[in-house]
């Protein structure tokens, strides 16, 4: 269960946290390659809120929430199915979405749109849905 109130002040806020995110997302891959993804601190899943992970799959940009589970722990019955979704299709989930402005020509002009407007993109298997300001009270540093 997640806390709605925070147990101890945060060890890094959550701009220098998003920062970081930023450059990580321009990190290179084993065969020397530069991996991006635009959509990287953007993205929370909406089944249980916390931000999703960039993930290199079938050689194109994704995202994925493993709902706070890891290979360290025994999988429940009772566990999410995995949440993943590729880039290019959030990319047409989000065009021509009424909340957003069509100021964005490139998916590169709407992920700056997005983050000049501190706009959150709540994903589920179905649907991707802009949403302004923090979606959730969950802590940025978890999985």
């Amino acid at each position: 269960m997640i806390s709605k109130q925070r147990a101890h002040t945060a060890l890094v806020s959550e701009q220098d946290f998003v920062a970081t995110q930023a450059v990580r997302s321009h990190r290179s891959a084993h065969d020397g390659t530069t991996r991006r993804y635009l959509f990287t601190g953007l993205l929370r899943c909406g089944p249980c809120g916390r931000k999703m992970e960039s993930h290199w799959i079938n050689q194109r940009p994704g995202y994925r929430c493993r709902h706070g589970h890891t290979s360290t722990q025994q999988p429940t019955n009772r566990r999410r199915k995995i949440l993943y979704l590729r880039e290019d299709h959030i990319i047409t989930r989000l065009a021509g979405h009424p909340s957003l402005a069509s100021d964005a020509q490139s998916p590169h002009d709407l992920a700056a749109l997005l983050r000049k407007n501190k706009i959150t993109i709540v994903c589920d298997q179905e649907s991707c849905t802009p949403t302004k300001g923090p979606s959730t009270q969950v802590n940025p540093l978890d999985p």
